[in-house]
């Protein structure tokens, strides 16, 4: 009997590996893979129950909001224990979610695994890690898509990987295995079938690779960007969370027909995300397990002079810059069609940037407002 934890991390693909894993579970079971159904593609209710943090984080509240849990903590971990200890000498036990590797969660992880009988030599936990020049623009996606928090300046955003990554290699020890997230490294470029030849080594069997590429968690549109952003800013006109997510789930369904553009971030961006990051990240990636040229390119320059300053609201006015008020029409003409959505908040919202031509004005106002209101704050 062999465990591997996937323990993430964010922004690598890991919801495409765990649709993956669950989709194809009983398929996998068949070759002595086995990965526990939790009610979810991944294993966040047992992430949540080993680590105590039930209520205590903002994710886990999320899905807490979400879903109507009938089981226990206790019950769920009973499950992943029954699990493991059922598991035959020849069979695989897989327990994925991102939160596997955070700090509260990872030392009541090894004791559970070890309560269970999972001695070193059958244990493998595999983390992903991603170039934080590359991580960056999804991390600013991920803050626009979530109603509670602000878009973050690249000279201040440092990559959580690195620290997760030590505190594994810590805990786990020669346990612990570092991958790189990048096309170059991953086995035909994709994480899925990276993961499971990964898997094939350290366990022994021999399972099926996908046939088809799942791509979950697709990226918005340059517009669809600053269109959140809109929605997250203006006084008077900002949604409530439910409405907030609700807007965000219709622009997913459409933004691929209509999205015009890529949100790229400018070139002295990467400067501030290499200059900050770079003294962390360059030393994990030599712990990584490739050649010698992959690990060169895998590094981030160390950038002689500093890059031009760029501050949150330098964030948001560049947001707005791709701001497209045919997109916002059409998206709107998709929104109203169904009556259901007619009446809503976010459909007011979309009624208004429609019909009042000095909004970004406005929403230019009210930026500047608040970046000078922090500015006095701090000069305090």
């Amino acid at each position: 009997m062999h465990v591997i934890v996937h323990a993430g991390m964010e922004k690598t693909g890991s919801s495409a590996l765990q649709e993956y894993l669950h989709r194809y579970r009983d398929k996998l079971r068949e070759f002595g893979v086995i990965y526990p159904d939790l009610g979810h593609r991944s294993h966040w209710r047992f992430a949540a129950a080993v680590g105590g943090r039930r209520n205590k984080d903002h994710y886990f509240e999320r899905r807490l909001e979400k879903y109507d849990l009938a089981d226990s903590d206790e019950q769920i971990l009973e499950t992943v224990r029954s699990a493991i200890i059922g598991a035959k000498d020849d069979q695989l036990i897989i327990l994925s979610h991102e939160d596997l590797g955070n700090y509260s969660v990872k030392t009541r992880l090894s004791e559970f695994l070890s309560d269970c009988g999972v001695s070193d030599e059958r244990l493998s936990v595999v983390a992903y890690i991603r170039n934080p020049v590359e991580h960056f623009p999804s991390s600013l996606q991920q803050r626009l898509k979530n109603h509670s928090k602000n878009t973050s300046s690249p000279e201040e955003w440092v990559s959580n990987h690195v620290e997760h990554a030590h505190a594994l290699l810590s805990e786990f020890d020669s346990s612990a295995h570092l991958r790189a997230f990048s096309r170059e490294c991953l086995l035909k470029g994709d994480i899925v079938t990276d993961f499971i030849e990964f898997c094939r080594t350290a366990s022994g069997l021999e399972f099926p690779l996908p046939h088809d590429r799942i791509v979950m968690n697709t990226s918005l549109s340059a517009q669809a960007c600053a269109l959140l952003q809109v929605a997250k800013t203006v006084p008077g006109h900002l949604l409530e969370k439910r409405d907030f997510v609700m807007l965000r789930g219709k622009l997913f369904k459409y933004d691929p027909e209509l999205g015009r553009t890529r949100l790229e971030i400018p070139e002295d961006w990467r400067a501030w995300v290499a200059t900050v990051n770079h003294e962390a990240w360059n030393p994990l990636v030599d712990q990584l397990p490739y050649g010698d040229d992959t690990k060169r390119r895998l590094k981030l320059p160390d950038i002689a002079a500093a890059p031009k300053p760029v501050s949150e609201t330098d964030v948001k006015l560049w947001l707005m810059k791709h701001y497209d008020p045919d997109y916002t029409r059409e998206f709107a003409k998709r929104w109203t069609a169904n009556l259901r959505y007619k009446i809503t908040p976010a459909a007011g919202v979309l009624a208004w940037l429609a019909e009042s031509p000095n909004w970004m004005a406005e929403f230019n106002r009210q930026v500047f407002l608040g970046h000078n209101a922090a500015q006095k704050v701090e000069a305090q």
